[in-house]
């Protein structure tokens, strides 16, 4: 049975592979935004790593035999405009977990111009996605998740909708070794009047190294569409600072796909019975920098 499903999963990766090194331009760029402070922190690499709350955007198998967790994040992103994120996990069974994630993204006022470039007023664009998520460890390291997306967008008063899928695996090599793959954004087209745009379909693997209880690195490696191939690297260090008390340091680095951002980031974490508080400095070099503040509360 899990030999089946394996190559179901296989397959679907393949053809999502070939969709996104196809595609041309997409709608929904505001799906690229990533969650959560700890994988910014870390240069985005977090297909391996992610759980909780945060890996029903990295890859939802990642929520497998989670326990019950609430997120809240606030992005700061470029050109004055901000990502809101809540998410919670509940968990159903030892090995599985179902969860909600909810993002909100927000332009804030553009300029409008007449086709001299004269300025004529202002406008804004606001779009939502919720996921809806579940996740199963089909065999002992083998867990498999699936979210399931309605995404909204509104720009200058023209609304438009679109369903997608996500779907990931991770695999357990010993303690040390962390395997994970995800696909975000199979789905339907995003129109608008009588545009139509495909959603951002975007292929990770990545490789999580355990080197004993406090350091962790990952590096990931995407395919975005109408992009190029892109990478993503970071470590975490983190430590018992006694009872329930702990606390981490990170960095990263990201080399997106053509057509996203790329830079340096670092951030630190401190965790206190069970209320835990992470933040992020993303550098995008002449862009400026960027700050994302999350809370992940254990329920």
């Amino acid at each position: 049975m899990c030999k089946k499903i394996s190559y179901i999963i296989l397959a679907c990766f393949i053809a999502a592979g070939a969709m996104a090194s196809g595609a041309g331009s997409s709608a929904g760029d505001f799906l690229n935004i990533s969650t959560g402070a700890r994988a910014a922190g870390m240069g985005d690499a977090a297909v391996s790593g992610s759980t909780g709350a945060e890996a029903i955007y990295w890859n939802p198998a990642g929520i497998a035999g989670a326990r019950g967790e609430a997120l809240f994040s606030h992005t700061i992103w470029a050109a004055d405009t901000s990502l809101e994120t809540a998410g919670q996990v509940f968990q159903l069974s030892k090995g599985s977990s179902a969860g909600i994630l909810v993002n909100y993204f927000l332009s804030g006022d553009i300029n409008k111009v007449d086709n001299t470039g004269l300025k004529v007023g202002t406008y804004s664009n606001s779009d939502m996605s919720v996921a809806f998520c579940y996740a199963l460890d089909l065999a002992n390291g083998f867990p498999l998740g699936v979210s399931l997306k309605y995404i909204g967008s509104t720009i200058d008063g023209t609304a438009s909708t679109a369903f997608a899928a996500d779907l990931g695996v991770r695999y357990s090599l010993g303690n040390s070794l962390v395997l994970g793959a995800a696909v975000q954004n199979l789905g339907l087209q995003l129109k608008y009047n009588s545009l139509s745009e495909n959603l951002p379909v975007n292929v990770m693997a990545g490789l999580l190294f355990k080197a004993g209880k406090s350091l962790s690195v990952e590096g990931d490696i995407n395919i975005p569409s109408g992009g190029s191939l892109g990478y993503s690297a970071g470590a975490e260090y983190a430590v018992s600072l006694g009872g329930s008390t702990s606390a981490a340091l990170r960095a990263g680095y990201k080399s997106a796909g053509t057509g996203s951002l790329s830079g340096l980031s670092a951030g630190a974490g401190i965790g206190f019975g069970g209320i835990y508080v992470d933040y992020a400095l993303i550098m995008f070099g002449d862009l400026g920098n960027n700050h994302r503040v999350s809370l992940k509360v254990n329920i």
